[in-house]
């Protein structure tokens, strides 16, 4: 058994991602990628778990290549996954059995493929995927011409709908030149929600995002509205009747500010409603969102160095707490009644993992992907609480030495700051390529990550602070946790030095969500 943290044990873990519940609540499927680079195009799995864990997890793919985003049939008897196991780099959709063995070649797409989505009819899968190249795509392709020119020949994502017994794609022609990015159906298997671009190029694509709804019989596309600012993850819900259709996005002023969840009624035919703002007020930050087929979506809240699960009241429209989770939880799913969900979840001592169970109750750990991590002794952490120099609430993690405590001070220093500034600490296990707090914490230094104004976790309000001005007052909150530390004779002032932990925490990868209750934690069940 290890008992020192070596570079290697860092970059040589694994990690479980986009996990996704079958639709009887039964299994959940999920991706297992490995943390660093051990070669140029590393692949990885496709596992499943058992729910209620009545049996093992196992793993239905080799991970030879890279086998990721699982999606499960409506049947819940096979799975859909994307892979570049014929061509690097270039992905195709593939179906495989519950039970394993051959998995299924379902397109052999020229450019790949950028999402999919099984219909409910369980003969149809949607693509999107780029047109064929014409004769002078072809000539670069051929001659490695790789130059990229801002506004030319952009690569628009159309979507396609693929018969699965005959292998015919048709294109829908009804979204005009626009560039296809996310893909939703209606749970009764009614028409597809559409999110799209004006170009495939980031910047001004998502500053003009769309929403559309596909009728799958006639192809016909109904306009549903301009969508707010980095617009993802749609998800529709019902009630009395009346269809509504959710999705995260950035609050204004963006794009510096914090993610809300708008919701809009969807009519059969014309306009379609207001697109409403249901988190405004709220003092948590909508991080994930779950579609339920029977009820109003639920939805994970980022919730200062926590998170917690919320569910869309349908007759006030707010969300309401069910369950609050110990640090980090990301990749909200549910079954199709909602009776279970799943996440990947970690804790301060606990690296990420998959975890299931009824939404208001306790999330049992169903994968175990760092055995390895076992019987090594960590650094303890500790959770902040600090005011800025205006007075402002703020909080963040410390982490000791290994073997040390407090009384032990003072320790040389360092700052980790996050980026975003959009992003937070969670409090969750804290040894990864970037942040690496535990490895630096058996070095024998003391590290500090702070959660200055402007990130996740606090409310719009919080979060909109630093628009206009980013790089000011966050970088005093900085200073007044570190002030702090060395004041409380945690921190060598002689010792002190910062660094930027690059990358985002998980971040959301699924459907829906709403509104406020003046105090959510202390209405919530500790799971």
């Amino acid at each position: 058994m290890l008992s020192k943290v070596t570079p290697q044990l860092v970059v040589d873990g694994a990690l479980p991602l986009h996990p996704v519940i079958s639709p009887d609540g039964r299994w959940v499927a999920y991706t297992v990628a490995p943390v660093g680079r051990a070669e140029d195009h590393p692949g990885s799995a496709i596992w499943i778990a058992a729910t209620d864990q009545s049996s093992s997890p196992r793993k239905l793919t080799a991970g030879t290549a890279k086998d990721f985003i699982p999606r499960w049939a409506p049947d819940s008897t096979s799975l859909f996954f994307g892979s570049d196991r014929a061509r690097r780099g270039t992905i195709q959709v593939y179906r495989i059995s519950v039970e394993g063995g051959e998995a299924e070649t379902l397109t052999t797409w020229q450019g790949g493929i950028s999402d999919y989505l099984p219909l409910a009819d369980g003969r149809r899968i949607a693509l999107v995927a780029t047109e064929p190249p014409a004769d002078e795509g072809e000539r670069r392709t051929a001659g490695r011409d790789d130059a990229k020119v801002w506004g030319e020949q952009a690569p628009y994502g159309r979507l396609w709908l693929l018969e699965l017994n005959s292998g015919r794609a048709l294109v829908v022609n009804g979204l005009g030149d626009r560039h296809v990015v996310e893909l939703a159906q209606r749970p009764d298997g009614g028409p597809l929600a559409v999110l799209s671009w004006a170009t495939s190029e980031l910047d001004p694509g998502c500053s003009s995002c769309e929403v559309h709804a596909v009728d799958l019989e006639t192809g016909r596309v109904q306009p549903l509205g301009r969508a707010a600012l980095e617009a993802s993850s749609p998800t529709w819900w019902n009630t009395d009747g009346n269809w509504h259709l959710c999705y995260l996005a950035t609050t204004l002023p963006g794009p510096v500010g914090g993610r809300a969840v708008f919701d809009l009624a969807v009519p059969g035919t014309g306009a379609a409603g207001e697109h409403r703002n249901l988190t405004s007020g709220m003092t948590v930050c909508p991080s994930g969102l779950a579609e339920v087929a029977d009820g109003p979506p639920l939805a994970l809240f980022a919730d200062g160095l926590d998170t917690a699960i919320y569910r869309l009241d349908p007759e006030t429209q707010r969300f309401q707490p069910m369950c609050s989770l110990e640090g980090l939880a990301a990749w909200l799913t549910a079954s199709q009644s909602g009776e279970v969900v799943a996440a990947v979840a970690s804790t301060a001592y606990e690296p990420m993992n998959v975890h299931a169970g009824p939404p208001a109750d306790r999330l049992v750990r169903l994968s175990d992907t760092r055995p390895e991590l076992r019987g090594i002794r960590w650094g303890r952490q500790e959770r902040l609480s600090y005011k800025a120099a205006d007075g402002l609430d703020l909080d963040g993690l410390l982490i000791l030495p290994v073997g040390r405590s407090r009384r032990d001070g003072p320790f040389p220093l360092i700052t980790l700051v996050h980026g975003g500034p959009y992003d937070r600490y969670a409090d969750r296990f804290m040894l990864g390529v970037m942040p690496s707090g535990q490895w630096l914490a058996t070095a024998g230094y003391a590290v500090f990550l702070p959660n200055p104004r402007g990130g996740e976790g606090h409310g719009h309000e919080f979060a909109a602070t630093v628009a206009g001005a980013v790089g000011m007052d966050e970088w005093t909150d900085i200073v007044s946790g570190i002030d702090l530390l060395i004041a409380d004779g945690v921190a060598d002032p002689d010792q002190v030095s910062a660094g930027a932990a690059a990358g985002k925490e998980p971040a959301r990868m699924t459907t829906t969500g709403s509104a406020p209750s003046p105090t959510p934690r202390r209405s919530a069940r500790r799971c």
